[in-house]
């Protein structure tokens, strides 16, 4: 059984990740700071989903709960911003990223953990307030819970 306390050391490591990330960019040490700024926003996930009982124990569940709060919240930005997130986490492989980019990516990861801040510590919707409108978000919904879209 996850806790509210589990959620919050998974944002309180959020936290900690990005404060590392903005000290790594100031160094110029863009391939850290990359990774630190997607591991803020991936365990910042995790906060939120623990908080709604969701697993999340594996990177394509970040996905996919990333992209069911950004449907479920009507804020396709949310989307967006983790586009660039991602690229950072690829960049640690890659090498290929500028230092503006890298920059512009931190700060969509800054977006991205206030907007998840703000849906953990809200109460989460009933599960019928958002209908999904295909069978990939019903199949996002049943990865994140483990349960069928029918029996929600």
């Amino acid at each position: 059984m996850t806790t509210s306390r589990e959620s919050d050391e998974y944002a309180a490591l959020s936290q900690r990740y990005i404060r590392q990330a903005e000290e790594e960019l100031s160094r110029e040490d863009y391939l850290q700071a990359g990774e630190k700024a997607w591991g803020a926003v991936a365990t910042a996930v995790k906060a939120v989903s623990v908080q709604r009982g969701w697993h999340h124990k594996h990177h394509d569940l970040t996905s996919e709960a990333l992209l069911w709060l950004a449907d479920e919240s009507a804020r396709p930005d949310l989307k967006d911003s983790y586009t660039w997130v991602e690229s950072l986490h690829r960049n640690f492989y890659e090498d290929k990223l500028t230092e503006q980019e890298v920059a512009r990516g931190l700060d969509r990861a800054k977006v991205l953990l206030e907007a998840l801040n703000a849906l953990r510590i809200a109460p989460p919707p009933d599960v019928g307030r958002f209908i999904p409108e295909s069978n990939r978000q019903k199949r996002r919904w049943e990865k994140l819970t483990g349960r069928k879209w029918e029996e929600a």
